[in-house]
This record gives structure tokens, C-alpha cells and sequence, in this order.
């Protein structure tokens, strides 16, 4: 399991208000400051069991551990092998 520095599960809250009002949040920050796994955190503040994050090829494995080190199931794919999963529904998208 992974600890979050403060600023991340401050802005994981933020997320998750401005999620619920609008359905929709733009999260962005300096590279390597920790935003998928902010990401994942507003998720489970969310209870949110159903997550699609669409990332380039390179990023799948990194995001997987993410996931798994932050204790979130989570369908990681690329943007080309996206249209495998059409008609399949998710209660959050998390585009990279």
C-alpha cells in the first residue's frame, strides 16, 4: 500500500466535489507529482468500483502498478485498443 503526501489526498477531496457537482475534472501538475494516483484515491473517496484509464502503450504497466499499489482495480488500456471496449460502462475515465 502506498501513502499519499497530503497535497495529492487534498486534491483527490477537490476532485471528488468537483466530480459530483459536474461529472467531469480536469486534474493537472508537474510530471512525476503523483496525479494517477490522486487520480486513484478520488476513486476510492468515491467508492467507485468500475475505472478505465486510457494512456499511451508505454504508460500501461506503470499505471498498473499505480493501481495495484494504491489498491484499485483498474482496466488500463491504450488508445488504439480502445474501440475493443465499446459498450462496456465504467464509473470513472481517467484519460492520460
Amino acid at each position: 500500500m502506498v501513502t499519499l503526501r497530503p497535497y495529492q489526498t487534498d486534491a483527490a477531496k477537490r476532485l471528488a466535489i468537483i466530480l459530483l457537482a459536474h461529472r467531469v475534472a480536469y486534474l493537472r501538475g508537474e510530471v512525476r507529482t503523483g496525479k494517477t494516483l490522486t487520480a486513484f484515491h478520488t476513486a476510492q473517496l468515491m467508492s467507485i468500483p468500475r475505472i478505465l484509464v486510457v494512456t499511451k502503450k508505454k504508460a500501461i504497466a506503470s499505471i498498473q502498478r499505480d493501481a495495484a499499489a494504491i489498491g484499485v482495480e483498474a482496466t488500463v488500456t491504450n488508445y488504439e485498443q480502445l474501440p475493443k471496449l465499446k459498450g462496456t460502462t465504467w464509473g470513472l475515465l481517467i484519460v492520460d
